[in-house]
């Protein structure tokens, strides 16, 4: 969101600093260009504190070295025409309109390759996507007859589309639009076996969030681990030294086309032995077995997830944020 704030402020002020027409616009509109800024700056600090304690509770096994520097690198605005979800036989393209970009490579192991992405276009009007890459996760893989077993893993490198892929360095796609719900994405100029076509499909919230538990950025109710799923674990602070599981389906639905916002339906049915009986709190309201709750979440740069209650408490203080987990022993990246 402060992405396109700041973009539409540069725009709204022009080159020479002096207000344009857009200003008075929005003014008119009831919505004041002051206020927008202060919200976008109020987000971005927000934001950087999240990212602070996030990074600051993880370890070297969680993240490539490359990824922080990466991911809190600049964004720019991405294309409307290309955010979503676009799939193939062999590979799946994610991209998000904060500027998140993963490309799955759908082979044995699977392979997902996450970064940031910057976009342009050439002479014929082709979007260039120049992906710099975060990192390259393998999933789990067990060959057949069971000889060899690899554990889901960091990658230093790899290739698709004919092209190559290494941490902390930019690779170049191409992007061809056939109508709005097909996209040919290249790896290399003259397109020979370093092609694929994909087509639009409906977002997907990667299942599994979890962040290291430190006393210090947890409070009672925070949410620390959640797997999506029908048999879905939420792990949340019940005591100053404590943490907790409830288990039940947990289900995600998108809102919108782009991926960015989702709704959650949670039903709790069982909890840890030894867990205090309910109704406990989580995330700022009561929780009762066998009854579904509302939670919301909100997709943000650096493949980090929002996520608050649906209704009652608002504010970034009734919510949490939760890095993307790759599990080194599941065989999914998706």
């Amino acid at each position: 969101m402060w992405i396109a704030l700041l973009i539409a402020l540069a725009v709204a002020t022009g080159c020479d600093g002096g207000e344009a027409s857009s200003a008075a616009e929005s003014r008119q509109a009831g919505k004041p260009l002051a206020q927008e800024v202060r919200q976008a700056e109020a987000e971005q600090e927000w934001f950087a504190a999240a990212r602070a304690e996030v990074a600051g509770g993880r370890t070297q096994y969680d993240v490539p070295p490359q990824w922080d520097s990466v991911m809190d690198g600049p964004r720019e605005q991405v294309p409307e025409a290309v955010v979503g979800r676009w799939t193939g036989d062999t590979h799946c393209l994610v991209v998000l309109a904060n500027g998140d970009v993963e490309l799955i490579v759908r082979d044995s192991p699977k392979l997902s390759i996450l970064g940031v992405g910057s976009f342009s276009r050439d002479e014929a009007q082709t979007i260039m996507l120049r992906l710099t890459v975060a990192g390259v996760w393998a999933g789990r893989w067990i060959s057949h007859c069971r000889e060899h077993h690899e554990t889901g893993r960091w990658k230093d490198e790899t290739s698709a589309l004919r092209a190559q892929f290494r941490p902390g360095e930019a690779t170049t796609l191409s992007l061809r639009l056939v109508g709005t719900d097909d996209l040919e994405v290249c790896g290399d100029r003259d397109g020979a076996g370093g092609c694929v076509s994909l087509q639009r499909h409906a977002p997907h919230l990667p299942a599994s969030w979890s962040r290291r538990w430190q006393r210090r950025d947890l409070g009672l109710g925070d949410v620390a681990f959640l797997q999506l799923g029908p048999q879905g674990t939420l792990r949340y602070v019940d005591e100053p030294e404590e943490l907790q599981s409830a288990y039940g389906e947990i289900v995600a639905e998108p809102e919108g086309g782009d991926g960015e916002r989702w709704r959650m339906r949670w039903t709790a049915t069982r909890l840890d032995s030894g867990a205090p009986a309910p109704p406990f709190e989580v995330l700022s309201a009561p929780v009762v077995l066998d009854q579904a709750r509302e939670l919301v979440g909100r997709r943000l740069p650096g493949q980090l997830l929002e996520l608050c209650p649906a209704s009652g408490c608002t504010g970034h203080a009734c919510c949490v944020v939760l890095p993307r987990q790759f599990d080194g022993y599941s065989y999914g990246v998706e």
